[in-house]
């Protein structure tokens, strides 16, 4: 009797004598054995595969603002916590761990669930494309709950700006005026610029997809009409880096920096919250936050509910039915305590 590749038992009929039989089983033994090591040598660990066959292609199938804007600074997340770990080795333990690692850090529901997608698309691609054994796991997000923004107040804008070198001021303040996503500004033109709409008008073309697959008008408060035609156009785009060349991706490193000098907390998406925040003190009107910043659904901007100016004072008398008697509240007054409803 021998082993198969598989651990299951079978017959094998051969010429000679029992002890003939034993050395072959025993050397048949010794053959599985090694193969058994050379395949789990050939199962890489998180942090290899990672490094040396999902980046690439990454790199080749992602858009270059998908990969620089989150993906890469999700796999290095990822690296860190699984990196030792062999793919073959993953296991429900290690994620939960991982979730209850990112609680620790305070990390939004939000944005832990976006690494748990992108850890679940990594393993998927090594099974399905890399044929890695690759255990079924259950990556299932974490619960949030009711999602609050929370926006900067003028004083702390004004930091911010004190704290930014002068080439990253120009970027910061365009955003916070316009309300865009940060790709959408790095990517914006000159002729997106209609000057005498004052207008940003966002295309839809091969070059860039917005994220809603849209094309939406920006209004430019007179602050930036100014800003811009006082510009010098140095080439297509609207924003260029230190060096003046365009944005291979939003520079997040200096925007990092300068928002720990000033202080403030929170990831360059708070420039479109207080946009949000601001912009309904002064206009109470969701339909328009919602057109102006490209919403694709109301949920999302129903989140800038609450910074309504009065939001939950509104609800208040807008139901008055007719009261009971005063008679009827003297006998229920009386019956305290019987329990009735």
């Amino acid at each position: 009797m021998v082993v198969s590749s598989h651990g299951t038992p079978h017959e094998k009929l051969i010429e000679g004598t029992k002890a003939d039989a034993k050395k072959l089983e025993a050397r048949m033994r010794l053959e599985l054995g090694a193969r058994r090591v050379s395949q789990a040598r050939a199962v890489p660990t998180f942090s290899t595969f990672c490094l040396e066959r999902y980046t690439p292609h990454a790199l080749a199938t992602l858009k270059a603002s998908s990969w620089n804007g989150t993906r890469r600074y999700q796999v290095n997340d990822l690296v860190k916590f699984f990196g030792d770990t062999r793919l073959d080795a993953m296991t429900d333990q290690m994620v939960d761990e991982y979730k209850a690692h990112c609680a620790e850090l305070e990390r939004a529901p939000g944005y832990t669930n976006a690494l748990l997608v992108a850890l679940k698309a990594i393993l998927a691609w090594a099974k399905r494309d890399c044929a890695l054994p690759i255990p079924e796991l259950r990556i299932k997000r974490v619960k949030a709950g009711k999602r609050r923004v929370r926006a900067w107040t003028n004083d702390e804008v004004r930091r911010l700006y004190a704290c930014s070198p002068a080439w990253f001021r120009a970027l910061l303040h365009f955003l916070f005026e316009t309300g865009l996503r940060k790709g959408e500004a790095i990517a914006a033109q000159w002729t997106w610029v209609d000057f005498d709409a004052r207008m940003l008008r966002i295309p839809v073309t091969e070059e860039w997809q917005p994220k809603d697959r849209e094309e939406r008008d920006v209004p430019l408060s007179d602050a930036l009409m100014v800003r811009l035609r006082e510009t010098p156009r140095s080439g297509r785009y609207l924003f260029v880096n230190q060096y003046g060349a365009p944005y291979a991706y939003f520079p997040h490193s200096t925007y990092w920096e300068a928002r720990d000098a000033a202080g403030l907390s929170g990831g360059i998406h708070q420039t479109r919250h207080t946009f949000a925040s601001h912009f309904l003190a002064a206009q109470p009107d969701l339909s328009l936050l919602a057109e102006v910043m490209g919403h694709s659904t109301t949920y999302v901007t129903e989140l800038y509910a609450h910074l309504l100016p009065e939001h939950l004072n509104r609800a208040r008398n807008a139901v008055q039915l007719a009261p009971p008697s005063e008679e009827w509240f003297a006998n229920r007054g009386g019956r305290a305590g019987d329990g009735s409803g």
